[in-house]
């Protein structure tokens, strides 16, 4: 790994389960981008000021302690994230005014993409495994293309990152001594909490006898599993009067409609079967309240 100025650095603590698993079977298969996330964003600014973005983006560095985290998985008694003092982003911004059409602006931006893919990141560069693309279109719209390997962020803390980061951006066209408030949780309590019920022998207890009996169900079908793993993803549009209909149910049960339709999913699952309960699992976040 890349040698880090013990002076640049700020804090040291264990990774999270996730994280380790994520990287794990990055290394583990390094031409696979399962982890290599890209997401893009548009914006309409016919005034895009490049400078004021960097800033802005600066303003996060500073705030958020994961855009300066590094990953240390072999040197230590246990994998650990180094939370850097400084960080300079990787940040480009590349022009595409030039391209009119959209299908034009469209395949130049899948190109960029895919040598993206081709670029992997990886935990021995001493840098974070995040970048970010901005890319200028004609009319005045902006791309913002946010890359990053999953253990960096998830799906809520990359929205919300985006969201700020716009929100900032704007900010400072008014007030360039804008600052942002710190955060009220970091990365290191969840991993702290996480470290601790490990620990806790009322949890291992509870999880023992809550899978007590615990069998695991095939679900059967006259399906041959050849025939099953060629068939492919099936969808189906159920059309905007259910989709009205499902949300005014969970309004009225005051659920969202996630949980509406998964309780829906698990009720069809119990049908199959003749046990009492379904046991099944179900991605969360952990974030402490």
């Amino acid at each position: 790994m890349a040698t880090i100025e013990k002076t640049n650095i700020e804090d040291i603590f264990p990774m999270s389960d996730i994280q380790q698993g994520m990287l794990f079977h990055t290394i583990k298969d390094d031409s696979s981008s399962t982890y290599h996330d890209q997401n893009l964003f548009g914006l309409t600014d016919k005034e895009f000021d490049f400078a004021r973005f960097q800033k802005a983006l600066g303003l996060m560095v500073h705030k958020h302690a994961m855009l300066r985290t590094i990953f240390n998985l072999f040197d230590y008694a246990e994998p650990i994230q180094i939370v850097l003092k400084d960080n300079t982003p990787d940040i480009e911004l590349i022009d595409l005014k030039h391209l009119a059409e959209e299908e034009e602006q469209f395949k130049e931006i899948q190109s960029i993409l895919q040598a993206d893919r081709a670029r992997a990141f990886s935990i021995d560069t001493g840098k974070p495994l995040w970048r970010i693309k901005v890319l200028l279109l004609p009319e005045g719209e902006v791309c913002l293309l946010w890359l990053f390997h999953h253990a960096m962020f998830d799906g809520w803390s990359t929205s919300s990152m985006v969201t700020e980061l716009h929100n900032t951006y704007k900010e400072l066209q008014t007030n360039p001594d804008y600052s942002l408030t710190p955060l009220a949780s970091s990365y290191k309590e969840y991993v702290s909490e996480q470290l601790e019920d490990k620990k806790s022998e009322e949890l291992k207890t509870f999880w023992k006898e809550e899978l007590n009996d615990y069998k695991r169900y095939e679900l059967k079908s006259n399906i041959e599993e050849k025939d099953l793993i060629s068939s492919g993803i099936h969808s189906e549009d159920l059309g905007a009067e259910l989709l009205g209909k499902l949300r005014a149910a969970g309004k009225e049960q005051g659920v969202d409609l996630r949980t509406l339709c998964f309780t829906a999913y698990l009720y069809a699952l119990k049908l199959f079967t003749y046990e009492r309960d379904v046991l099944i699992g179900f991605m969360g976040n952990n974030r402490p309240l």
